[in-house]
Formats: structure tokens, sequence, C-alpha cells
């Protein structure tokens, strides 16, 4: 298995992600196994990209396009802003193994909450990533965004493919900690397969796209 791992890192942090990966041993059988790290760092984005969001939508895209071309069978993206267990990278394959499309990593954000639809250590299949692109929408009059994050698992689930949630491994995301663990039961519920599809159904319909800033949506191509 050929396995991308990386993702859009602002300068000053574009060494973390090659120092967690030189902690060394994270699979049992390593053979089978090739990892290779990429990033695309801010100041290669900043006179195309005026906004933080747009510079990790691109950096994103340029990733995927990098997959793509290098005929990678997954991507895992990492933040360089949060500090990984070793065990992540191996449990994320194992979820993929099961028959996966997407396999989201659950941590909490600088304010504390969690998110389940994040890129701090998510594996895509390549079937995932060779159809579905990354993008971002801007209101051009309020300048309200919806992130990437959103709207690549509505895609996903819109093309009718596979995620599974879970807190894969330990992470630190500036002073916030998430230690590995279930689900909880209301997380489940919440976040089940048929509940997240009735939302990608309804994030199609025009009337409730705008209310989620969709007008003067800005799609992001290729860098």
């Amino acid at each position: 298995m050929r396995i991308l791992i990386g993702g859009p890192v602002a300068d000053c942090d574009r060494e973390e992600i090659p120092r967690f990966m030189k902690q060394g041993h994270f699979f049992d059988c390593p053979e089978r196994v090739s990892l290779t790290i990429s990033l695309v760092t801010d100041s290669c984005l900043d006179a195309q990209y005026p906004t933080r969001l747009e510079r990790i939508v691109a950096g994103r895209e340029k990733l995927r396009q990098q997959a793509i071309e290098g005929e990678y069978d997954v991507m895992v993206f990492l933040d360089a802003d949060m500090e990984y267990s070793c065990d992540l990278l191996p449990a994320l394959v194992h979820e993929h193994e099961k028959g996966f499309d997407v396999v989201y990593n659950v941590y909490r954000l600088k304010n504390g909450c969690f998110t389940y639809n994040g890129f701090g250590g998510t594996l895509i299949s390549r079937k995932v990533f060779t159809t579905i692109p990354f993008m971002c929408y801007i209101n051009p009059e309020t300048r309200n965004e919806v992130d990437e994050g959103f709207l690549f698992e509505m895609d996903v689930l819109n093309a009718g493919f596979t995620i599974s949630r879970g807190v894969f491994g330990a992470t630190r995301h500036h002073e916030h900690f998430t230690e590995k663990r279930g689900m909880t039961p209301w997380e489940k519920i919440r976040y089940s397969y048929p509940a997240r599809k009735a939302m990608a159904f309804a994030a199609r319909n025009p009337t409730t796209a705008e209310r989620i800033s969709r007008v003067g949506y800005r799609r992001m191509g290729e860098v």
C-alpha cells in the first residue's frame, strides 16, 4: 500500500509532520507499506489565494492532484499544529481495510469542541480522491465561509462512499488533549450514516444551501 502523508502547513510549522514521521516504527509489516511525506506551505500560495481558508483548500487540492498523478492508494492528512500518537496511522489503515472509503479521526479544535469531519488525521481512499475535489464557499457580501471539511463530507456522502469515524489515536491540538477512546452512544447516533446522509441530501437543496453560504461559492481547482 502506497500512502501519501501531509497537508497544507504554515511556513513556521513545516518541520512538525516530518518530525512525527521520524519517530520510527508504525506498522508491524513495514515492507507492505510505503510512506511518502508531502507538504504545501503558505508561501507557495499567498499570491494566488488571499484568505487563509482559500490557501488551505488550494493546498489540499494540490496534494490531491499529487496523489492522483503518483498513483497512491490512499492519502492521509495530518495538521501540522497537532501532535499524534504513533498508533494513529496503523489504526486508520486497519479501519480502511475493513472497507471504508474515508476514515475520520475525531479530535478537539482550538476552542475545545470536537470535530467529526476535520483533517487532523483523516484517511481518504483513491476512489474518493480521484472523484471529489476540495472546495470552499465564501459569500462575497458577508464573507461568511463554509470550509472544505463540511463540503467534502457532504460530497462523499452524496456520491455514495462509506465513512468511518472514531478517536483512532491520541492527539494534542494546542492546549487540548484527546485520548484514544470509543465513540459515545450519542456520537454514534448523531454522526450515523443515515443522519449525515440526510444532512448531505438537504445540502443539495438550494434553500438549505443558501443558509450555509453557498451563494458566491469559490471552487478551488488545480494549483
